[in-house]
């Protein structure tokens, strides 16, 4: 339907006489706006997983989003996507900032993003931030001879956690980083990471011996201290693939078994709960905790699983496949068959609500079907066509007569500035080059309301 209005708005802008092609603008704008309120109204049906628009054949290993429009995912060759509309469009932030491949995003706040590389070739990762939506980048931190790939997460928004060759902690946004645990020579890493609550988090990798592997796992229940898993309460030798805590007490960790160094089809799923700190001899601490499997069978190999609670869960299998349970993982429906052989990460927010992302640049969403996608209420800015070449119609459902727009190119300098006209205006963009660009919208007082990305062509 966009792609439809948008046919005809260029069919009126190059044939109309040069004072009118803002009139034929509105109306097709107008139209448009009406049919997706009708749409978002009335057209609603089931969750379903929809394909979203990349703009990349790259593989992609993490999704992070700060709220269901606001979000990130990264992959290969240095791809960083943001997304500022709820997935329609995504924008690559990384412009010739940094190269390798980028194995993990995460948002802080709205422009403040953290994002971590690894070089397969070297065996090195960096980690950078930007304060400004991408537009510059800071290296935060390295990992010289690391093994494996680093994975960051946030308690807070404000302290920096990342595993890898080590666990490591930063409160004061990467300009220092405490070690808390360090592993050597590859054998014992950590290579998941996530927090619960402020105060809970935890953390999940692999032990590799001889001939095989077996889970390794690190605590924290006050944010601050952190303990190792007790080796003897795992299952048995069985290798982690990926776990999730959807509350601080219990735990789903996914397993393989092994054929020495490579992996089998016995899949299984694990739950862990009642984690208790002992005091082992000769006086190590470890949290010794009870393992009960609920699935020697799973649907495939897990990549990544993503629990509301403790029944109702997403897992990522391999395949490509989206799997759901509603029962702590005893039973597995499918939900999603995609083309890509891969699925890495899943995020989702809640029943109805999520994203997950993989190889080949598949980005998908789960979301309610619509025959127009529908507007989110958070939207206060829509921004139609994107991308624009002459002219955009901006929506701003808080706007009058004294509001102020806008518009900053990537490097964050003004490139123009104006009054919109009411609710529904229109701006002209002939007078700037080719490139992404950053619309901001302020009312009568200078507050910023939102800021939305788009790409003059």
């Amino acid at each position: 339907m966009q792609k439809l209005l948008f046919a005809f708005f260029l069919c009126g802008y190059f044939k109309t006489p040069q004072m009118k092609k803002y009139t034929l603008f509105k109306f097709f704008y107008h139209q448009f706006l009406y049919i997706l309120f009708c749409a978002s109204a009335g057209f609603a049906s089931t969750p379903q997983w929809t394909v979203l628009n990349s703009g990349t054949t790259e593989k992609l290993h993490d999704v992070n989003f700060l709220n269901p429009d606001y979000g990130l995912v990264v992959g290969d060759n240095g791809t960083v996507l943001l997304t500022t509309d709820g997935g329609s469009s995504w924008f690559n932030i990384n412009v010739h900032s940094f190269s390798g491949n980028v194995h993990s995003g995460l948002i802080l706040h709205r422009d403040t993003i953290v994002v971590s590389t690894f070089d397969n070739n070297t065996f090195t990762g960096e980690t950078y931030i930007t304060f400004n939506g991408g537009a510059n980048w800071t290296t935060i931190g390295n990992d010289p001879g690391s093994s494996h790939s680093t994975q960051l997460t946030t308690p807070d928004h404000s302290i920096l956690y990342s595993v890898g060759s080590s666990l490591l902690k930063s409160s004061n946004l990467g300009t220092s980083w405490d070690t808390i645990f360090a592993y050597t020579g590859g054998i014992n890493s950590l290579s998941q990471i996530q927090f619960v609550n402020s105060m809970a988090g935890m953390a999940g990798g692999l032990n590799s011996g001889f001939s095989t592997y077996s889970a390794n796992m690190a605590r924290t229940e006050d944010g601050s201290t952190w303990y190792s898993g007790d080796v003897f309460s795992f299952p048995n030798a069985d290798a982690y693939t990926t776990l999730d805590f959807p509350d601080p007490d219990t735990g789903f960790m996914f397993t393989n078994h092994y054929n020495g160094f490579v992996p089998s089809n016995q899949n299984a799923l694990w739950k862990l709960s009642g984690f208790n700190l002992v005091v082992n001899f000769p006086g190590d601490t470890s949290y010794h905790f009870t393992s009960q499997i609920v699935n020697s069978s799973t649907p495939g190999y897990g990549f990544a699983a993503d629990f509301l609670n403790t029944q109702t869960g997403y897992g990522l299998f391999g395949g490509g496949q989206i799997f759901k349970t509603n029962d702590g993982g005893v039973n597995w429906v499918n939900s999603y068959s995609s083309t890509a052989d891969t699925l890495s990460d899943i995020q989702m927010f809640e029943d109805n609500a999520g994203y997950a992302a993989g190889d080949d640049g598949t980005i998908l969403k789960y979301s309610e079907s619509t025959a127009i996608p529908s507007i989110q209420a958070s939207d206060l800015i829509i921004l139609f066509p994107n991308p624009a070449s002459e002219a955009i119609a901006v929506h701003c459902a808080s706007s009058n007569n004294k509001s102020t727009y806008r518009i900053l190119a990537s490097d964050g300098k003004m490139c123009q500035s104006g009054h919109l006209q009411n609710i529904n205006s229109i701006i002209d963009l002939e007078k700037l080059s080719s490139g992404m660009y950053s619309l901001e919208i302020s009312n009568e007082n200078g507050t910023c309301l939102e800021r939305k990305r788009f790409i003059k062509q």
